[in-house]
Order: C-alpha cells, then sequence, then structure tokens
C-alpha cells in the first residue's frame, strides 16, 4: 500500500508562504488538482476561467527531512475551469506537469481507485485549516453520490475537526485499500458535509488517468504545447470493487493448484521467465532494479540495478540477455543473464511501457506509452549505449505488446483509443486495427492456436482474437479489473491477474473451450504474469506486497 505521505503535494501561494490547496501526485510527472487550487496559487479569483501558462510552485509536506522543503516547478497541461461563480457548476480539475528533472526522495504515485466507493466507506483527507500551520487530518464517511456524479462526505463523529477551506484539492484516501477515490472540491463553512470530484469523474475528464492497473502503472498523457509529458505507470489504479457479485463457486475449485511466495524488491512489477536456465527476472519499482529468481529452490540470487522506474522485461534464452523498459529514462537497459550485469542502454520512444523479444530474428519491440509508437531493436548490437533501430506509430497509450514469430506478427494492446495494432514485423507496418473492449491493457499470443487473448479492463473480462481474421471471436468473464494474461500453449490454458478482485486472484482459462476453470487468490495487487513452458508453473508479481506468487496447476 502506498503511503499518503509520499504522494500528497501542497500548493504554495503567490509569496511561497501560504497554502493555495493540495493535489495528488498520480505519475512520476503529474499532479491532479482543482483549477481553483490553481488559480489561487497563481493569486488570481478562484473563479478565474481562463488556464494560465503561468508555473505554479509545489512541495511534498509531509515527505522526510529536507525532501520536505524541496520546491519544485509545474505547469497546467489539462484544465477543466471551476464554477464561473459560486453556485454554478462547474467541472474544477487541473493536470499539471512537474518541469523538475527528478523528485525528492520519498515521493511516490497514489494509486488510484476505479470503482465507486460503497457508502459507509471510511477514509481521510489532510488539509491546512486555519491556525493549523503544520497541517492536520481528518476522517471522513462517504455518504454517496450526488447528480453530478461528486462524492457526498461527511467528518467523522470521532474527528477533532472537519473538512473545511484549506483542504481543497486533497486526495479523499479509502482506509481499507489506501486507494485515493477523490479529491476535495467544496466543503462547507459550518456543516460536517463536503464534496470530493469522484476517481472515475477524473478519469473521463482525463482519460489518460485511468484506470491503470497499476496501478501499472501507469500513466498520463499530458500535452503542453509541442511537448509530451512522461506517461503514468502508477499506478496500478484497478482495485477491490465491492459492487460485484462473486465469482460462481464451481469455477474456484475445478482444478488442484498449489502457490508458493517469494520476496523480492519493493512494489514488483512485471516478470519474465528462462525456462532452459530455471530463472526469473522481477522489475522492481521501489529499488530500480531487476531481481533474479533460481525457479528451482525459488529463491533470490541475485540483483541488478537497471535505469529508473522499470516496468517491463523480456527475455531471449538463446542470446542469454534480458530487456528492461525503464519508463523515466525512455530507454532499455540490456542485461547479460550469465554475469547479471548491464552491458547496454538503448534509447527508445516516450514512456516505454512493454516489452516483447522475437529471437528468430533478433529483435525486441517496445512499447512507448508516451508517443503512440513501438521502437524496433536489432538485439545483435547490443554493445554499448544505441537507438532503436525503427519506430512504428501504433494506436493512443499502447500499454503492452506480444510477438507471434511463427506468422512474423506483433501485438500491440492500445489503452487510449480501445484498440490492438497488429504489425509485420518483416516490414515494420500496421496491417490491421482491430477494436476491442474499455482500456485494453496487455496481450498474449498462442501461435499454434492462430489466437491471441487481450484483457478488457473495463469490461472484466478477456477478448479473445483470431489471428487468422483479426477478429474478436469470444468474450471470457474473468475477475475484476483484469491486468495481465500469459497462455502455457501446451495445457491450452491462460493465467489472468485480477488486481481488483476483493480476493485478489488469478483467472484460470481453458483456450480449447474459452471458459474459466479456476480462480486462485494470491496476494495483494497481483499485476504481471508468465508461464514456465517447460515446468507449466505461473509467476505472478504482486505489487503491493512486495512478493512473487508461484502457481502450480494440476
Amino acid at each position: 500500500m502506498t503511503e499518503p505521505e509520499s504522494f500528497i503535494v501542497r500548493f504554495l501561494g503567490p509569496d511561497d508562504n501560504e497554502t493555495a490547496g493540495l493535489g495528488t501526485l498520480v505519475d512520476p510527472k503529474n499532479v491532479v488538482t482543482c483549477a481553483h487550487v490553481v488559480n489561487t496559487a497563481l493569486g488570481l479569483d478562484q473563479y478565474e476561467q481562463k488556464q494560465s501558462a503561468n508555473p505554479v510552485r509545489i512541495v511534498f509536506p509531509l515527505l522526510r527531512g529536507d525532501a520536505s522543503q524541496k520546491i519544485l516547478t509545474a505547469r497546467v497541461a489539462v484544465w477543466r475551469p471551476p464554477p464561473p461563480e459560486p453556485d454554478a457548476v462547474g467541472e474544477d480539475v487541473a493536470g499539471l506537469i512537474i518541469e523538475d528533472r527528478s523528485l525528492p526522495d520519498g515521493a511516490f504515485p497514489a494509486q488510484l481507485a476505479a470503482y465507486h466507493p460503497r457508502p459507509g466507506s471510511k477514509g481521510r483527507v489532510y488539509g491546512y485549516p486555519s491556525k493549523r500551520p503544520d497541517g492536520s487530518w481528518v476522517s471522513v464517511t462517504v455518504r454517496g453520490r450526488v447528480a453530478n456524479g461528486w462524492l457526498h462526505l461527511d467528518s467523522t463523529p470521532d474527528s477533532a475537526l472537519r473538512v473545511q477551506p484549506g483542504f481543497s484539492g486533497t486526495p479523499v484516501i479509502e482506509d481499507s485499500t489506501g486507494r485515493v477515490v477523490g479529491i476535495i472540491a467544496e466543503s462547507g463553512t459550518s456543516s460536517n458535509d463536503s464534496y470530493a470530484i469522484g476517481a472515475d469523474v477524473l478519469q473521463k475528464v482525463w482519460p489518460q488517468v485511468g484506470p491503470r492497473p497499476t496501478g501499472r502503472r501507469k500513466r498520463l498523457i499530458l500535452l503542453a504545447g509541442a511537448a509530451v509529458a512522461v506517461a503514468a505507470v502508477l499506478s496500478y489504479l484497478i482495485v477491490k470493487t465491492m459492487q460485484r457479485p462473486a465469482q460462481p463457486s464451481a469455477r474456484i475449485s475445478a482444478i488442484a493448484s498449489t502457490t508458493t511466495t517469494i520476496a523480492v524488491g519493493g512494489f514488483p512489477d512485471a516478470v519474465a521467465v528462462d525456462p532452459a536456465a530455471h530463472t526469473a527476472y522481477v522489475t522492481t519499482w521501489d529499488n530500480n532494479s531487476v531481481s533474479v529468481i533460481n525457479t528451482i529452490t525459488n529463491t533470490v540470487t541475485a540483483t541488478v540495478p537497471v535505469g529508473g522506474w522499470p516496468v517491463a522485461v523480456a527475455v531471449d534464452p538463446a542470446a542469454h540477455t534480458a530487456y528492461t523498459a525503464t519508463a523515466n529514462d525512455n530507454s532499455v537497459s540490456v542485461i547479460n543473464t550469465l554475469t547479471n550485469t548491464v552491458t547496454g542502454t538503448i534509447s527508445v520512444g516516450k514512456v516505454p511501457d512493454a516489452v516483447a523479444v522475437d529471437p528468430a530474428s533478433h529483435t525486441a519491440y517496445v512499447a512507448d506509452y508516451g508517443g503512440d509508437s513501438v521502437s524496433v531493436i536489432n538485439t545483435a548490437t547490443n554493445a554499448a549505449t544505441v537507438t532503436a533501430k525503427a519506430t512504428i506509430a501504433v494506436g493512443k497509450g499502447p500499454d503492452a505488446v506480444a510477438v507471434d514469430p511463427t506468422s512474423h506478427t506483433a501485438y500491440v494492446a492500445n489503452s487510449g483509443d480501445e484498440s490492438v495494432s497488429v504489425i509485420n514485423t518483416a516490414t515494420n507496418t500496421v496491417t490491421a486495427t482491430v477494436l476491442v473492449g474499455m482500456d485494453p491493457y496487455a496481450v498474449a499470443v498462442d501461435p499454434a492456436a492462430r489466437t491471441a487473448y487481450v484483457t478488457n479492463v473495463g469490461g472484466d473480462s478477456v477478448l479473445v482474437i483470431n489471428t487468422a481474421t483479426n477478429t474478436v471471436t469470444a468474450t471470457i468473464t474473468v475477475g475484476i479489473g483484469p491486468d495481465a494474461v500469459a497462455v502455457d500453449p501446451a495445457t491450452h490454458t491462460a493465467y489472468v491477474t485480477n488486481s481488483g478482485d476483493n480476493s485478489e486472484s488469478v483467472s484460470v482459462i481453458n483456450t480449447a473451450t474459452n471458459t474459466v476453470t479456476a480462480t486462485i487468490p494470491v496476494h495483494r495487487d497481483p499485476h504481471d504474469v508468465t508461464v514456465d513452458s517447460a515446468t507449466h508453473t505461473a509467476y505472478v508479481t504482486n505489487s503491493d506486497d512486495n512478493s512473487v506468487s508461484v502457481i502450480k496447476t494440476g
């Protein structure tokens, strides 16, 4: 669970002494708050409608030591004006790009909820009420939603204070999950009630905000003039949905399974396996490193430092090489898996978010989330620092890429426009675009069956694509917030991580019948999954638990 101290942002007033309001860090370069908070920070009337090009100054007030004093500069990239006058209607949302090269130590993005909090849910908010220069926490209860989609909150009876002026823009943090369910937009001057812009409303105003199963990571594409900001890797935004019916019990125990848990580095994200070497590789955000696991002993045998925000990893077993996409550096780190050392760095497009390798053609494909493109790397020339040899334009917000080496085809899931781009890897051209469901986030291919599987985060399902015709042929209902998918062709099985399930789980799919045959509980915030084709074992990263679950079915 991400601690609120790492993502709460304070907006300074024009003289840097007063507090104009608060906001939420939602990825390494972006902050969301209320538009009227920005106006106040710039010394404008809070009802000003025009977006300002002037920068604001922010700090992370709850970080430890000198980190809390580091002043950063941010500019508005997304603007939805506040109400033009009291009691009028206005969306009141602002998204900002942090211009500084690095964040203070300890700063880390929030996990934004993708669900409606249940009435009666408890939470807390942090703000700067009058005569409290060091700030205060207030406990709140969600009463429900009102007509404009905002959340109605009450200060709880056990809270010494209430939400009041001085809390504008601050995140509403749900006690049970630690997720941000909204931001405070309005408070009464004498009553205990207040109103928050729900996280789902923020996502409608600013679609790239979520849902990001996280949290991966996610990512925001923000355009400021001609500049594209760093995309949110966050975040791991798909979380527990409390109103979904339980899965049918017949699907929970149809097959037997055993699980083992391996402790790895902080905030594990992606995982890849080398079956021949009996090794798995796990990217960890907190450590900017890759944990190397011996899959025979299920122990971590090495930790390899890589670039900033490692979000994806792929292995070329024959070349004894692993490729790690690092979102904060716009690069790919090349790891020699025999020595567990980085031997090269490859510059790619903006905010790389996924990587896949075609060993037969000595090529790697990198989905550049912030550039709406795929970078193509010649893996035979990895020595020293090099640049990707080609860039292919695809759909908006490419989150995932998978390669079918037998048909010389790559498949790219584009969460920004709900599509899958089909690439002819011989010519590096897009030959087809397949429209799929809400927020496609991951893709896996079964070459022999001529089938691709795409997670549909917004629909809690997996879509099946016939790769011979590039058409969707089936929709399989899985758990809540399906984040990643991996296929074991030999056993006709696919594994899907459900990061939003109440029991956080992996759905096991029989790919011959397109049915869910088991639902296996794992640890908190399961994100990525891969399969060892030699042992038919699945490996799942649990981002909130700093662990990897090992699933052996039988």
